[in-house]
């Protein structure tokens, strides 16, 4: 967990505040391997938090494919009071 992947991988990094002051990326490699991190000022990555998130992949003769489950409850979040939440998402 939470080692430099160097081959094939998907990231899913997440705002949960819309806010750009907090995100939180999860990466998976193709072996299933994770890493989880915190984002702030936009670049700077740490490893020091371990979410508790979930993660599967499955490869066949067309490549390989991740599905994340991902709680709401995974990071703390505020509250906006609003009706819905404006979240950031980029995905690679």
């Amino acid at each position: 967990r939470d080692a430099d992947m160097s081959g094939d991988r998907v990231n899913v990094m997440i705002d949960f505040d819309g806010d750009g002051r907090v995100g939180y990326a999860f990466t998976v490699g193709l072996s299933g391997s994770i890493q989880d991190e915190t984002i702030t000022a936009e670049t700077r990555f740490s490893p020091d938090w371990d979410g508790d998130w979930q993660v599967a992949v499955a490869e066949d003769s067309e490549g390989w494919t991740a599905e994340y489950l991902i709680p709401w409850s995974v990071a703390q979040m505020g509250d906006s009071g609003a009706e819905q939440r404006t979240i950031g998402l980029y995905v690679d």
